[in-house]
């Protein structure tokens, strides 16, 4: 199994009831296949697990040859276990309006769902969903421009970085992000010598120790960007 299915199992206690998963994959890129998720959809019914599918990312798919799959849509039993969380925010950069969903199929489990958000999260607003649907009504051109100019920032990403001693860039699938391994620069404070030395990236606290560097593919081209990271590579 891709997904790991031993690790997974290792990570299973008897009070496991939910499985979180990230689909698209953020932050590695990975866009799921099929044969994947059918594993995690057979995985989660014999442990009898809830699939918590955040798959916000979807609209960000790159690879021409690859598609987003929902969760949901493996199967009538795959989609009674599943929460979709969905919401226009990454793929038409609107986050600050505040307009998420989910998705719940099975009505016991949107009751419980509803029960749980209760008092917690916040309803949405009138100019959040007034964008939500204009997105996703309005916006096919634009969002068309929008993987082609990504698919165009990755790939020139992928190449410069690669290019330069020490640091990795694997192959961006899904979302605006990339993350760049910068372990064999052997850097005693990694977070700390690329704020100071290139404005392209920045480090994720929990992964400083693994050194990995977040780089934005969205909104603006990584042109300049990359070079001075280029710089930062060939100084350390």
């Amino acid at each position: 199994m891709a997904l790991g299915k031993s690790a997974l199992k290792t990570a299973l206690t008897v009070t496991s009831k939910l499985f979180l998963l990230c689909h698209p994959h953020n932050p590695v890129g990975r866009c799921w296949s099929r044969d994947e998720l059918l594993d995690l959809a057979g995985f989660a019914e014999e442990n009898d697990l809830v699939v918590c599918s955040d798959e916000i990312h979807c609209g960000l798919i790159l690879d021409a040859d690859k598609r987003h799959i929902p969760f949901a849509s493996l199967s009538p039993e795959a989609a009674k276990r599943s929460i979709t969380l969905m919401a226009p925010s990454k793929t038409y950069n609107i986050p600050g309006l505040g307009c998420a969903f989910a998705v719940i199929p099975d009505a016991g489990l949107r009751r419980k769902f509803l029960r749980a958000m209760d008092g917690i999260v916040p309803h949405v607003n009138v100019l959040g969903v007034a964008a939500c649907e204009a997105a996703y009504r309005d916006c096919a051109d634009w969002h068309d421009e929008l993987i082609t100019y990504l698919r165009g920032n990755r790939d020139q990403a992928f190449v410069t970085v690669n290019a330069e001693k020490g640091v990795k860039m694997s192959r961006v699938e899904a979302t605006y992000l990339a993350w760049i391994d910068v372990r064999e620069l052997g850097l005693e404070k990694p977070a700390a010598y690329f704020e100071a030395h290139s404005r392209a990236c920045r480090m994720a606290p929990t992964l400083a120790r693994r050194a990995k560097v977040e780089f934005w593919l969205y909104p603006e081209n990584p042109g300049s960007g990359l070079s001075r990271f280029a710089t930062a590579c060939r100084s350390a």
